[in-house]
Parts: C-alpha cells; sequence; structure tokens
C-alpha cells in the first residue's frame, strides 16, 4: 500500500497547475471582455458597481494590457469571406472515394466518385473552367449546346476525358422568399432535363407559391439518375410519388409557418432590452469570479505569511 500511495502523490506533483496570477489574469479578462461588449451606459453603471479591489484590480489589468502593446491584445480573426452558391465548389470525401461538385446557372453538377484524389481535383479544375467560361452570359441565354461546349473546351485545357467525369446535373434554386433552404430537382446525367427543371422553377417563383409549389412537385417526381457502380449502403434516391412529393413539399412550407408564427423574438427594443440584461448578468457575474479570485489570493498569501512565521520561531 505505501509504494502505491507514493506514486499517486508523485503523480499528483507532477500536474501542472496555474499559478494565481494566471486565474487572476484570465478572470480579469472576461471582466474586461464583457465590459467592452456593453454599451456605453451600462459599462459606465457596472464600473460604478465594483467594488474597489476589483475596480484597482482591472486597472492594474489594462495597464499591463497596454505596456505590452499590440502583441498582449487579443487578436482577432479576420471575417472569412461568404461563399456565394456561384462560388461554391469542392472536393467531397466518400471514404475511399473522392467526388468534384459545384454549382452553375441555378444548377448543381457532380462527378463521378473516384479512388484518385488527384483526378478528383483535375475534375473540380474542369468545373472552374466551365464556370468561368459561362458566368459572363446571362443564364436565360445559356443552353445544352453552350454547356457540353463548355466542358469539352475546359477538358481539352485540362486534358481530361468528358466521359470519365460522369457528369449529372439537378435544378438547385433558392426558395426565398417563400422557404428558408434552396429547392431542388433530380439529378439527371442530361443536362437539358436539369436546365428545364430549372427554367420551370424559376418561371414559377415569379408567378407566387401556388405555382412555385406546383412546380417543385412536378420536379420531384422525374426519375433521379443512380449510378450503377455506386458502392452498396450509398444513398439510392428513390423515386417520388406524387403523394410523397406534395408531403415533401408541405412538411418544408410548415416549417416555415412554425418558424414565423408567434415564435418572434418580439419588438426591436424587447431585444434590445433582453440582449443588454444577458450583457449586465455576465459582467456581474464575471466580477463576482474576480472577487472570489482576489479574497482566494489573499487568503493564500495570509497562509503564505503565516507558515513562513511559524517557521521562523520554529528555527529560533
Amino acid at each position: 500500500m505505501a509504494p502505491m500511495s507514493k506514486v499517486a502523490v508523485s503523480a499528483s506533483a507532477a500536474k501542472p497547475t496555474k499559478r494565481p496570477s494566471q486565474a487572476l489574469d484570465w478572470v480579469l479578462g472576461r471582466l474586461y471582455r464583457a465590459l467592452q461588449r456593453a454599451p456605453r451606459e451600462l459599462r459606465h453603471k457596472n464600473l460604478q458597481r465594483l467594488t474597489p479591489r476589483v475596480q484597482a484590480a482591472l486597472l492594474v489589468f489594462m495597464e499591463s494590457m497596454n505596456s505590452k502593446g499590440a502583441s498582449g491584445a487579443p487578436k482577432r480573426r479576420a471575417p472569412t469571406p461568404r461563399r456565394t452558391p456561384q462560388a461554391a465548389g469542392s472536393i467531397i470525401s466518400l471514404g475511399r472515394l473522392y467526388r468534384a461538385q459545384g454549382y452553375l446557372l441555378n444548377m448543381r453538377i457532380i462527378t463521378a466518385a473516384v479512388p484518385e484524389r488527384q483526378l478528383a481535383k483535375s475534375f473540380q479544375r474542369v468545373l472552374q473552367l466551365t464556370r468561368e467560361a459561362l458566368v459572363v452570359r446571362e443564364a436565360s441565354q445559356v443552353d445544352e449546346a453552350m454547356i457540353v461546349e463548355a466542358f469539352a473546351s475546359a477538358c481539352l485545357e485540362e486534358g481530361t476525358d468528358l466521359q470519365a467525369m460522369g457528369l449529372a446535373f439537378r435544378a438547385e434554386v433558392s426558395g426565398r422568399p417563400y422557404l428558408k433552404r434552396d429547392v431542388w430537382g433530380r439529378y439527371s446525367q442530361d443536362v437539358s432535363q436539369a436546365l428545364l427543371d430549372r427554367n420551370k422553377l424559376l418561371r414559377a417563383k415569379a408567378e407566387g407559391w401556388d405555382a412555385f409549389r406546383t412546380a417543385w412537385i412536378s420536379v420531384l417526381q422525374a426519375p433521379c439518375f443512380v449510378r450503377s457502380s455506386a458502392p452498396r449502403g450509398w444513398a439510392r434516391h428513390p423515386h417520388h410519388s406524387a403523394d410523397e412529393a406534395e408531403a415533401i413539399v408541405d412538411t418544408a412550407a410548415r416549417q416555415v409557418a412554425r418558424d414565423t408564427s408567434g415564435t418572434k423574438r418580439g419588438s426591436k427594443k424587447q431585444r434590445l432590452l433582453r440582449d443588454e440584461g444577458a450583457m449586465d448578468a455576465r459582467i456581474c457575474r464575471a466580477a463576482r469570479l474576480v472577487e472570489r479570485k482576489l479574497a482566494a489570493q489573499e487568503r493564500q498569501v495570509r497562509k503564505t505569511v503565516k507558515a513562513a512565521r511559524a517557521a521562523r520561531a520554529g528555527r529560533r
């Protein structure tokens, strides 16, 4: 039993712990950031509510931050530019297979899945070159012949076989303002079918929700292309009957109605009041945490002083 206790003691002693100053700096940083995010009036009110020793500790912390300069200030990440659907394109890993996909003229385009990632990158480059060749044209002016010609030119430039890419197309249109999601059709190797579905959805969307709903139900009932080489376990995209397609569309519509009816968070003024209340509570929690850390630090100092005095008294 004795050796085990020694091992446990040595293991606990070897465990790294934060110094009290590091822990205090962390909670002071939390309080400082909470105050910085608060509006001016709320910040001034909370600064006046702080106890004198918390105010003094916060002042020392701020002075130390200023002395460190830019290197000590917390770094903010640059905002990531939002990817528009037109610029979207990626390589999807599917186990040991890779597939390229892209978005062009309200159509989602996917390639066949291949075992070589480098080949999938080549497919992705073809999709990018095709998009660059067609994006300068009006979507309504682009027909099947233009798309096939653009793909053939891109394949020639990249040195890729167009047939090996195994392209599949589907219409993909934004459902706003009727839905909070995109609306798409079924995949097909026939680009003309995807163009027909896209045009049907766009025309119906301009006419109103009833026409858009009817068009989406119609598009969902089209047969979906399934590759014969698809591995076992992959999605097979079964055919949708009229009732199934109608259920899919109405479920999406009910979701929007449920989100917008009776669940709004109130007026702008009420939201601001809620946000300020949350900020005030966050500042109070951070201030209480600083107060506890300062009290613990003082207790530790008193304990250390008391132990030092006892040690001196024992040596006499």
